[in-house]
């Protein structure tokens, strides 16, 4: 039997496939998001909201779960993400320099 794939917190993300994965994310979101009502906005608001959070800027994450919650102010997904973001918590590889995420013009 082998032994289930290491998820730590801190195990560095494959930064090419991670930009390309996010950024693709983000405009498909962006596009349904334009695409729906006020009312179902919140998830697609919230997850573009969660994956800036992943990334690191922690203040473009808080506008776009602001505008989730100004969409559906019950949205738990992210009130939860929002209360994360207030308590300082961010994602375990973005903790230090060797395993936080770059972006394109970070990287040598």
């Amino acid at each position: 039997m082998t032994n289930p794939p290491n998820v730590s917190s801190s195990r560095k993300p494959r930064q090419h496939r991670v930009g390309h994965a996010s950024k693709w994310a983000k405009q498909l979101l962006l596009h349904a998001y334009t695409r729906t009502s006020p009312q179902h906005a919140a998830p697609s608001l919230t997850t573009i909201g969660y994956i800036n959070w992943w990334q690191g800027p922690g203040s473009k994450a808080h506008q776009y779960l602001q505008l989730a919650l100004d969409t559906d102010p019950g949205y738990r997904f992210a009130r939860l993400t929002d209360h994360m973001l207030g308590a300082g918590i961010i994602a375990g590889w973005n903790t230090t320099q060797n395993t936080a995420y770059k972006t394109h013009l970070d990287m040598p």
